[in-house]
């Protein structure tokens, strides 16, 4: 879901004077190349918006294109919550979007044969691909500026070969706060810019790099998000493509080039001019202030998640070594007897064995021991001793159904990791590339 758009019809008498574009200066007739490509970006990006084209309607086509266009046995499900935007109904739905956009330009093309150009309709389309890019960027930069989208990285113990691509990148996104911040300021000062006439093309430079590296990696590690990321980056690209030639002669041939013209509207009655202001100050004012509030929902929920994780975690042992009359246990998933974990709380501890089943057991903080069931009577209870050689590790020895235990642990604190701990430094006296 992405804040509501100001109001994207294309007609000049509905539009409000700070939206309606400046009239289209007389120029050159378009090629019939140009004429097509813009028919079918238009039919792309406008026609399944302006006739409110929601999931749920295009749920029945995708439904029937999949079963029947490309004869795909399973039924898909538009709607599914899965959270993947790759999935096949995603691809069958492009492929139904592309194929009405060609037949309305087709349509379109065969209806109009007197028009030289769509200047006009460039010019709405322009105003209403600025908004829902800024709108769309604003989003993702603010998520990225609270710190909401990626979190500090948790299951820190988990290992580096189990990670999926993904998971990988949210880590090494969710470590540092001040890349979040850059990466943050540039979607969202992409978005500002896109807002205001004078800076649109500055807003779409920045804005087609940011999401080229949104793309890439997106598709370097495996983010399902690809077609998303796409699309608003061609929709950068199309508000840079009438400026592409201004850019090469100034910034690659070293050649003069005239100004794009920016022009206000005609000025009108005073009151219109401030009420058009006005409108313009609520629009923006309202995407700000409902994308923040959002994001810090979104904030507020993700450092609750991880303050309940880390403070479960910093009193979690897991079981390195099960060591039963001088022979080491290995683990396996169905062993009742051998722990799994040992988990420390406000009213006592708990064992996990390694068939995941848990039970109590009594530990005296002042004495450092832990009492734990003896064998089947769980009323007879063996009293371990507990030490610790460093503050990450805990030993416990002693007589456990009349077979003498020595079980030794490590401490599940997210904090005793180096990467929790390394933080930044101005000078290295040599790399810690560990």
């Amino acid at each position: 879901m992405h804040p509501p758009l100001a109001d994207s019809g294309l007609h000049g008498p509905r539009w409000p004077a700070w939206l309606a574009a400046p009239p289209a200066p007389a120029g050159p007739a378009w090629s019939q190349a140009l004429l097509i490509a813009f028919r079918f970006v238009f039919s792309y990006l406008v026609l399944p918006e302006a006739f409110g084209l929601e999931g749920s309607v295009w749920q029945p086509m995708v439904a029937w294109v999949g079963r029947h266009v490309f004869q795909l046995s399973r039924p898909l499900d538009l709607l599914s919550e899965e959270g993947s935007g790759d999935d096949t109904s995603e691809f069958v739905l492009l492929f139904c979007k592309v194929a009405l956009a060609a037949a309305a330009t087709l349509v379109w093309t065969l209806l109009d044969r007197r028009s030289r150009d769509h200047r006009r309709l460039h010019a709405g389309l322009t105003l209403y691909v600025r908004y829902l890019l800024g709108s769309t960027l604003l989003t993702y930069g603010m998520f990225k500026l609270i710190k909401g989208q990626f979190i500090y990285p948790m299951l820190l113990e988990q290992t580096y070969g189990d990670m999926s691509p993904m998971g990988l990148l949210w880590k090494f996104m969710g470590f540092s706060t001040p890349y979040n911040l850059f990466a943050g300021a540039v979607e969202a000062g992409a978005a500002v810019l896109l807002f205001f006439r004078r800076t649109a093309t500055l807003g779409a430079l920045l804005a087609v790099a940011a999401m080229t590296n949104v793309v890439m990696i997106n598709f370097s590690y495996d983010v399902p998000v690809k077609l998303w990321a796409l699309k608003l980056l061609l929709m950068a690209a199309f508000l840079l493509a009438p400026d592409l030639r201004r850019l090469a002669d100034l910034l690659v041939l070293q050649r003069p080039t005239s100004p794009k013209n920016v022009a206000l509207p005609p000025r009108g009655p005073r009151w219109r001019r401030v009420g058009s202001l006005a409108l313009k100050t609520v629009v923006i004012g309202y995407l700000m202030i409902s994308t923040t509030k959002m994001c810090l929902e979104r904030w507020r929920q993700s450092d609750r998640v991880r303050t309940r994780y880390e403070a479960r975690q910093s009193s979690v042992y897991e079981v390195d070594d099960y060591v039963r009359n001088g022979r080491p246990v290995p683990p396996s998933p169905h062993d009742s007897s051998r722990w799994q974990s040992l988990s420390f709380g406000p009213k006592g501890a708990v064992v996990t064995a390694m068939d995941d089943r848990s039970y109590p057991v009594d530990y005296d903080a002042a004495r450092q021991t832990l009492a734990v069931p003896s064998g089947d009577r769980r009323t007879s209870r063996a009293v371990l001793t507990c030490s610790r050689p460093d503050a990450d590790h805990l030993v416990l020895t002693g007589t456990l159904a009349n077979e003498s235990l020595i079980v030794t642990l490590h401490s599940c604190d997210p904090k005793r990791y180096f990467l929790a701990s390394r933080g930044f430094h101005w000078i290295d006296e040599a790399p810690e590339d560990r």
